[in-house]
């Protein structure tokens, strides 16, 4: 029973007094998936579009990544190869010559050591 106004009593149905039964997030997942679909259906060419150009540039990058591997492999290959059995390398900060007072190969002696000769 309803009490209106000027006290009149009128009977109301349940299923319009409880048009909020449920909670008011109930319908938000239907109603939001229903706009995702209208909205990917009406936008379906940019969609198409903008879905091509991950994948091309996925591609892209996934093989320039596998292709720079494949040549740092290469020249470090190439490299080893030409130095072939090398094992030291004389480093100096000035230029040695036959005539300078250094005494030839005491001029160059090893790092790990000091020896003259390497090790």
């Amino acid at each position: 029973m309803f009490s209106g106004i000027a006290g009149t009593t009128a009977n109301i149905a349940d299923s319009e007094l409880d048009f909020h039964s449920s909670s008011p997030g109930s319908r938000l997942f239907p109603d939001m998936l229903r706009y995702i679909l209208q909205s990917a259906v009406y936008y379906r060419r940019i969609n198409f579009v903008v879905m091509l150009a991950v994948a091309i540039s996925t591609a892209v990058i996934g093989g320039s990544l596998i292709v720079g591997d494949s040549v740092r492999y290469s020249l470090r290959q190439m490299t080893l190869q030409r130095l072939g059995r090398i094992t030291h390398v004389a480093q100096s900060t000035d230029f040695l010559s036959a005539g300078s007072g250094g005494g030839g190969s005491e001029a160059i002696r090893c790092r790990n050591c000091g020896h003259p000769r390497f090790c």
